[in-house]
């Protein structure tokens, strides 16, 4: 273990035992001492590390400028969350910061990946929807109802563009759940090939899906319509020796700020405006 002789025999005992990764750094930026623990963070070994600088570890300028930031600030910082590249991949830490009495700094960095990753992983599954890997139906409202409030602030355009797949039912009923999932698959990723950057789409209900278009008229969501109209008419869903069509509706409605006072009053228009889609076809 790296040592340093303004530090005793005790101190540097404790520290080596330390699960956390425990670097000792000067005024200048400059690691005196560092323990077994933190070589799994920073692929070096504690001998080796000693006398560096921090500008000679391979991190990024934001990486450094949160180290550079704790150690200059006079107080104690509360714990701060920070991506280290470690030679396992990116490492996420729980990085404190002290004072020592000498004048120099003790970083600790204790490693919360596994915490981190899953803590993200929930986060993914409250707002994505796991079939399409596309917005769920509370994610896209809490987005849209923030994009509707904008758009009365600012007076611009907003449209909505719903489709329904109309065979889904059939699809289920002669080959399986399993291939009616492998059609939406298909079906979300070639809707995903319409968004413009401020664009957005989510899966609202078994075989529906909402396409949010910013600044876009109905005029222009109609184009946006009949451009998926033509791709999925040419569509062909086909695993193993099994190969269907996709039959879909539309629903497109505006936003009027005078009819919608919420994100599901805009919605119900466009699912009425869908039904008529679909009744016109069957008639």
């Amino acid at each position: 273990m790296a040592n340093a002789a303004t530090y005793t025999p005790d101190f540097n005992q404790l520290i080596s035992l330390s699960q956390d990764a425990v670097l000792i750094i000067d005024n200048h930026e400059k690691i005196l001492f560092a323990n077994p623990a933190a070589t799994p963070l920073l692929g070096i070994l504690p001998d080796q590390i000693v006398g560096t600088t921090l500008t000679d570890l391979s991190w990024s300028e934001a990486q450094l400028h949160l180290f550079q930031r704790a150690l200059n600030t006079e107080h104690s910082i509360e714990k701060t969350v920070v991506a280290l590249n470690s030679p396992s991949g990116t490492r996420y830490c729980n990085l404190q910061h002290y004072k020592l009495t000498d004048g120099n700094s003790a970083v600790v960095l204790h490693d919360v990946t596994v915490q981190h990753l899953q803590q993200r992983s929930l986060q993914n599954l409250s707002t994505t929807d796991p079939l399409t890997n596309l917005h769920n139906r509370q994610q896209l409202f809490n987005i849209a109802t923030q994009d509707l409030s904008r758009c009365k602030r600012y007076k611009t355009a907003y449209s909505l563009l719903l489709i329904s797949v109309d065979n889904m039912r059939q699809i289920n009923q002669a080959y399986g759940h399993s291939m009616g999932d492998h059609a939406l698959i298909s079906l979300a990723n070639q809707l995903q090939h319409f968004m413009r950057e401020s664009d957005y789409i989510g899966r609202i209900g078994d075989s529906d899906f909402a396409l949010g278009l910013i600044d876009a008229t109905e005029s222009q969501a109609e184009t946006v319509a009949v451009r998926i109209a033509q791709v999925v008419s040419e569509l062909k869903i086909h695993l193993a020796n099994i190969e269907f069509d996709l039959k879909v509706s539309f629903g497109i409605s505006r936003f009027d700020p005078a009819l919608d006072e919420e994100f599901s009053d805009l919605l119900s228009r466009a699912e009425e405006s869908l039904q008529q889609n679909r009744a016109s076809k069957a008639a």
